[in-house]
């Protein structure tokens, strides 16, 4: 679908992708290192602090069924400005005493996230076509190192100023260059309104009907409640395996470290490709191979078992986001589709850590938890390998019958 709208420099263009990606981890990640100082301040009760870690991916989730609805008002790049417009918003309304600001301005930030999450890969498909799978390895690296440097950089923050507030609102400055960023952007979009983003909410629907847009949702659900369910319990496991906290703390950071490098690499290669179905599937399968080695071999060195895990799902998200653009024909239906793989996604994504939470209660024990990952890991290999195989949405509805 050809494109009227003028661009600006592919400079400014990148620049303006990779400053709306710093700020889509830090008001997430800089939340839980400082919990027990929000906890102490505000009297908060253990249940409702995990519901403020948990609150943003449900939002993530909620965000995808709100895009389709608002696409064909604010076009891509102006929904963009909205979305970075609410991160600033949800940060400084944190910065209030209450403690329901403190929710309210983590729910606004999280439903602004996640309309980011959904549109950045249809502005990707509209801008840098040819580019993809580089542009999407930036900028989802991007992302990761600014989640990792919120999460180290938010209890020194706050022993620094007394005040866990600061540690959390110091995100503040790039989300709001983010927003100046995208001004330049949506002003140019909006004298020229391509008629896929008003027809976007209702096409939408069609997906639910839809082969490849379901193998791209359920790959994107699985690697991300894979990597939930990591985050938020693989030092518990790794703990009960003789490991003291100290050293599950860095075995995770290895962990992130390692997968910073598949998150560059897999979709650079994967845009390189027609069909990207192996590259899924083998970065699915180490996640596999990574909790299989955790339960078969639980008296051996965990490194090598958690830095193969790594490797599978910085390579695993990667590759999830770089699926949304190359299986679509067109921006608008990638952002059709994001939406779905991302709105069904991230609500299945926000139950795994507590389903792992209820395995364990029930069997007394962390191995069937690992097991259960081990065989979703596997499923997400399946469904991987399909996703991967080359198509697009827009080819399928064609192909439908009626």
């Amino acid at each position: 679908m050809s494109d009227p709208r003028p661009s600006a420099p592919r400079g400014l263009q990148i620049a303006a992708v990779a400053l709306a990606a710093i700020s889509l981890r830090p008001a997430v990640t800089a939340v839980g290192p400082v919990i027990s100082e929000i906890r102490s301040d505000l009297g908060l009760s253990a249940a409702a602090a995990g519901l403020l870690t948990t609150l943003p991916v449900v939002a993530f989730g909620l965000a995808g069924f709100i895009v389709p609805r608002l696409l064909g008002r604010f076009g891509i790049e102006g929904l963009i400005l909205v979305a970075m417009a609410g991160i600033s918003a949800g940060i400084a309304l944190r910065w209030a005493e209450p403690a329901a600001a403190l929710f309210g301005g983590t729910l606004v930030a999280g439903l602004a996230i996640g309309v980011a999450n959904v549109l950045l890969p249809a502005f990707v498909k509209r801008s840098f076509p040819a580019r993809a799978g580089l542009t999407t390895g930036l900028y989802t690296t991007a992302m990761v190192v600014s989640a990792a440097a919120a999460a180290g950089l938010s209890v020194p923050i706050t022993e620094a100023t007394g005040d866990w507030r600061f540690g959390l609102g110091v995100w503040l400055v790039p989300a709001i260059i983010a927003v100046i960023a995208w001004i330049g952007p949506s002003r140019d979009a909006r004298r020229v309104r391509g008629r896929g983003e008003r027809d976007a909410a209702g096409a939408s629907r069609s997906l639910l009907r839809d082969r490849v847009a379901w193998t791209v949702t359920i790959y994107f659900a699985l690697q991300a409640l894979n990597f939930y369910v990591t985050i938020a319990w693989l030092a518990e496991i790794l703990v009960s395996r003789g490991l003291s906290s100290a050293e599950a703390g860095a075995v995770l950071a290895a962990m992130q470290v390692i997968g910073i490098v598949a998150t560059v690499g897999a979709p650079t290669l994967a845009g390189r490709t027609r069909s990207q179905s192996w590259n899924v599937a083998l970065c699915s399968a180490s996640i596999a191979v990574g909790f299989l080695g955790l339960l078969v071999f639980s008296d051996a060195a965990t490194l090598p078992w958690v830095a193969v895990i790594g490797f599978g799902q910085g390579g695993c998200f990667g590759l999830a986001l770089v699926l949304f653009v190359l299986r679509a024909d067109d921006p608008a239906a990638a952002a059709r589709l994001s939406a779905m793989g991302q709105g069904i996604g991230y609500l299945l994504a926000a139950a795994g850590p507590v389903l792992a939470g209820l395995v364990f209660d029930a069997s007394g024990g962390w191995d069937l938890v690992i097991a259960l990952l081990v065989v979703f890991a596997a499923v997400q290999t399946l469904s991987g390998y399909l996703a991967g195989a080359p198509g697009t949405v827009d080819a399928a509805e064609r192909q439908a019958p009626g």
